[in-house]
């Protein structure tokens, strides 16, 4: 998926951080699709800042 700067799998908790510029809702129809339950865990978006930070998929 374009836009995708980096992905993280935690095995231990079983989450994958996606950073990047990237549609969540398409990332989770994707996981969805390939079988693996999927929902998505609000990041903290500071007003101050420019880049939100990462969002975790579970």
């Amino acid at each position: 998926m374009a836009g995708i700067k980096s992905l993280t799998y935690d095995d231990e908790k079983s989450t994958l951080t996606v950073v990047g510029e990237v549609d969540v809702v398409e990332i989770v129809a994707a996981l969805r699709k390939a079988k693996h339950p999927a929902e998505c865990q609000p990041c903290y978006i500071p007003i101050e800042d420019e880049y939100p930070g990462p969002c975790t998929i579970v």
